[in-house]
């Protein structure tokens, strides 16, 4: 007797067209409100003269100083968990 193997109907997937479109949506929404949370951080350090995002703006210029090989300030390094510290203890 050949062994059973599970389809799509037996393993409780649904198949249907709601299905695929929200797979698909799944698939572009962080690329999507990764570009929305940049365009925000640009736009604010643009206008303003300030990140609007802090943790983002800080990990960005931190990244930016090693790639050109400069010396990154321990404080800009300390930021990145002081800011995101009130965020993780709430978890």
């Amino acid at each position: 007797m050949p062994p059973i193997v599970p389809t799509a109907d037996h393993a409780g997937v649904d198949t249907s067209r709601s299905a695929v479109m929200s797979s698909r949506s799944e698939r572009w929404l962080p690329s999507l409100l990764s570009v929305i949370a940049g365009m925000v951080d640009v736009i604010g350090f643009l206008s303003l003269g300030i990140f609007t995002a802090h943790v983002t703006g800080y990990i960005v210029v931190i990244g930016a100083l090693i790639v050109r090989h400069n010396r990154v300030n321990p404080a800009q390094i300390l930021a990145v968990p002081v800011l995101s510290s009130p965020s993780l203890s709430r978890g």
